[in-house]
């Protein structure tokens, strides 16, 4: 059975769709194109040959509920469509040196067609449309160096993270401050205020003074009252022991 192909061709892109069919009716051409505008949206405008298909009642009634211009070209000359012209002609090129029945020819040419920088765009028509090359065979077998960089990042990361532990302090803890006096550096009690970022605490000195500090120049410390509690349970729980 003969088959026809409905070829539409994306004029910012240069994106090709193409669709075998059985005939050139406005039922198949309007299902061919629903079908493409479920994927890419509707168009503004539609510019289209003079075929039965497209100068029928439903086709203008179709555009007319979809809000498209329907702009057709001129009778007996093909080229005034010339993008959609040229494009059909290199699909009819294209399939013919490929193996396969048509459908299968047509599919390895779209995608060879959509991956290939255009000659007028210079960047392929699926760059273009969809903002992303399309992968092939050959980036599975071509090493993928972000991939393995970002992978090797997160797996140092991991082990930096089960090595480090996360410290961190509430308002009211008690800790020893990193003070700074000229060139000289000593260890000074403080109570922390609050949390000024991820790591960074402001601390009130014993002296009065507030100052704001890297987790990293804090230490945690107890006071003396915490001491001496631990202290007195430590000798209650000797004398305990020794009663036994």
């Amino acid at each position: 059975m003969n088959k026809m192909i409905l070829v539409v061709v994306d004029a910012h892109s240069k994106w090709i769709e193409a669709y075998t069919t059985s005939g050139s009716t406005s039922a198949i051409t309007i299902s061919k194109l629903r079908w493409i505008f479920s994927s890419h949206g509707i168009p503004d405008v539609i510019v289209s040959d003079n075929a039965t298909g497209f100068v029928s009642e439903e086709f203008e009634s179709f555009c007319r509920h979809n809000g498209i211009k329907h702009l057709t070209s001129a009778p007996h000359h093909p080229a005034s469509n010339g993008l959609a012209e040229r494009d059909v002609g290199i699909l009819k090129g294209g399939v013919q040196h490929l193996q396969g029945d048509l459908d299968t020819r047509i599919a390895h040419f779209l995608f060879d067609y959509r991956i290939t920088p255009h000659t007028t765009t210079g960047i392929s028509p699926a760059e273009l449309l969809v903002g992303r090359k399309l992968k092939t065979r050959l980036c599975r077998i071509t090493p993928d160096v972000t991939s393995k960089a970002v992978a090797k990042q997160t797996i140092q990361k991991e082990l930096h993270d089960r090595r480090t532990r996360v410290r961190g302090y509430q308002p009211g803890d008690l800790v020893y401050v990193l003070t700074y006096r000229g060139n000289a550096t000593s260890w000074a009690p403080g109570t922390v205020t609050r949390q000024t970022g991820p790591v960074s605490y402001t601390v009130r000195l014993e002296e009065g003074h507030i100052v704001r500090r890297h987790v990293d120049q804090l230490q945690g410390r107890v006071s003396s009252h915490q001491v001496i509690a631990v202290r007195h349970l430590r000798h209650k729980w000797r004398r305990h022991t020794r009663l036994m």
